[in-house]
């Protein structure tokens, strides 16, 4: 088991055990010159979700969010806004469309950044992972779900 401390409005040092979730994620194809990309998966007591919202080249974008409930599950109206602001990582952000509104509360936070050549790179890849607690609801088509989890956000900005 591994045990988180909550860092969120009222959680400072509440212990957030979570056993046995997860998730995996699987890409396969050509990935564009440029692209930009907000994922967010979730898990909790009774549901998980993602929500995501990416960018190719050429302005493509690329959205949805679905949410799985022991009572039935469904997608989430997209796209979403991620408020993630990548020059202060660990402050909290919002995620919202019309059919979602979670307070997300960043537990940790990796960067990894890479520019090649570093001068006037042409591979700038620029990535964050963190791991969040997300609050907040999100609408089903059987009514609004409440939504208290743990999960894994991704920002990336990329350009090769």
């Amino acid at each position: 088991m591994v045990v988180v401390r909550g860092a969120g409005p009222g959680r400072q040092g509440l212990l957030r055990p979570f056993e046995g979730y997860g998730y995996c994620e699987h890409n396969w194809g050509v990935q564009p010159r440029h692209s930009a990309a907000d994922w967010l998966h979730f898990w909790g007591a009774g549901l998980a979700g993602v929500v995501l919202d990416c960018f190719y080249d050429a302005g493509v974008h690329h959205h949805y969010g679905y949410l799985w409930t022991e009572n039935g599950d469904g997608y989430v109206v997209s796209p979403s806004h991620f408020g993630f602001d990548p020059t202060d990582p660990m402050s909290g952000f919002r995620v919202r469309s019309p059919g979602i509104d979670l307070a997300v509360t960043v537990l940790t936070h990796h960067r990894n950044r890479m520019r090649i050549p570093p001068v006037i790179p042409y591979l700038d890849i620029d990535y964050h992972e963190m791991l969040v607690e997300v609050r907040g609801s999100a609408m089903l088509p059987g009514g609004a779900v409440e939504v208290d989890a743990i999960g894994k956000y991704d920002h990336n900005f990329n350009l090769w």
